[in-house]
């Protein structure tokens, strides 16, 4: 006969919480360094706009005509690097986690082992909730570094082109 009174051993949720606030975590590093990424790409079209103009006013006052035009592409291209930064950098809602008035209360009339299951579930409802907004985040950044070869090639051309071809 088996022994009904026997308790079902409990479920330890330490590898839960400890997986489910790593990844939250690493999601966070993510965001951080998708801005980190999208600010270097910003500051360099910045930079080689400022400079190539600096360059082109210093070295040739008279652009001819499709010097202008590629000037006028660079530009846009510019704008477009700008936007999209922007957008990438546009303030968001991120879960932060677990909110810690709420585990203050549950610290009190809670186990331990039903915290750190309420802590990783969470998390976890976190990273879902972030992920959405981290993937737009992204692209709209990769679009952002895109538009870089394009600023760069018009800034190449707009300032040899006439050096050649005079």
């Amino acid at each position: 006969m088996v022994d009904s009174s026997r308790r079902q051993p409990r479920a330890n949720y330490d590898l839960f919480y400890e997986v489910a606030k790593e990844r939250f975590r690493d999601q966070m590093s993510r965001i951080d360094t998708a801005d980190e990424k999208v600010r270097v790409f910003l500051s360099i079209a910045t930079v080689l706009f400022g400079l190539s103009a600096a360059l082109a006013v210093r070295t040739n006052v008279n652009q001819p005509q499709y010097a202008i035009i590629l000037w006028a592409l660079a530009g846009v291209s510019y704008i477009g690097i700008s936007v999209f930064s922007i957008l990438s950098y546009h303030p968001r809602s991120w879960e932060g986690g677990p909110d810690l008035v709420a585990l203050e209360q549950r610290c009190t009339s809670k186990d331990e082992n039903e915290n750190k299951q309420w802590l990783g579930e969470e998390y976890n409802d976190a990273l879902y909730d972030n992920e959405i907004q981290l993937q737009r985040k992204v692209k709209l950044g990769d679009w952002a570094i895109k538009l870089l070869p394009a600023e760069s090639t018009f800034l190449a051309l707009a300032l040899l082109l006439p050096v050649i071809l005079d």
